[in-house]
């Protein structure tokens, strides 16, 4: 079976990567970008429990949300000052002739609950939340940890559509053109929405366990009493 041919775009996005790598910390960058969306998520969770939202799933699904928006708002800014420092050009003008790059064959690399756990009792229910919750917290760590290997692909694909795009666009004619936040949101939205959603759960689960806790504190309360 012949190997599809790697496309203009592609082969771009792999060599901006490449020079990103060797000019600067993609992933050290990303890393900085995941802690800061973190805090943000947490600081949400606090807030809206301060301003009264105390069902928890919704609370938690809520405020993924608003780090997912300040993830964004991140990149962009990592987006502006990249272009802002003169950093973008990356030499690809010399480098990134539009003849070569067509031409050229690169090989990629071969409230409450509704009762659904009360058939247990305190002790193994009690387990079972914290079993939850080890879940959850092990995929949003896996998550920040693919947002972090593939940072120099990411941010490679954001600074193609982004603070490089006039010029290439114009000197390869084939070249699809994207908006910035229409590849970060590809890239991103199905492991932001896979958190939300086990979050929502876990919020589930501890509202189940214990009716009428809004916050993890009461849910430990709760474990301590029993």
């Amino acid at each position: 079976m012949t190997r599809a041919e790697p496309s203009v775009r592609d082969r771009l996005i792999y060599r901006i990567s490449q020079r990103l790598e060797r000019s600067e910390s993609p992933r050290t960058q990303m890393l900085a970008i995941v802690v800061a969306t973190a805090a943000v998520g947490f600081l949400a969770s606090v807030v809206l429990l301060w301003v009264g939202l105390r069902i928890i799933w919704a609370r938690y699904a809520l405020a993924v949300a608003i780090a997912y928006a300040a993830f964004l708002v991140l990149v962009r800014l990592w987006l502006w000052l990249s272009r802002d420092t003169g950093e973008s050009d990356l030499d690809l003008g010399d480098a990134m002739d539009a003849a070569d790059i067509a031409s050229e064959a690169l090989d990629l690399g071969s409230s409450g609950g509704g009762g659904d756990l009360a058939g247990l009792d305190g002790d193994a229910e009690g387990c079972l939340v914290v079993a939850i919750a080890a879940i959850v917290l092990a995929v949003a760590a896996a998550a920040a940890g693919y947002f972090v290997l593939t940072a120099p692909t990411f941010f490679a694909e954001v600074l193609l559509d982004g603070a490089l795009s006039v010029g290439l666009y114009r000197r390869v004619k084939t070249l699809h053109r994207r908006h910035w936040l229409e590849s970060a949101f590809r890239h991103t939205w199905m492991p932001f929405a896979a958190v939300a959603g086990l979050f929502a759960f876990l919020g589930w689960a501890m509202a189940d366990y214990s009716p009428g806790a809004d916050s993890i504190g009461d849910v430990w309360e709760t474990m301590l009493g029993r």
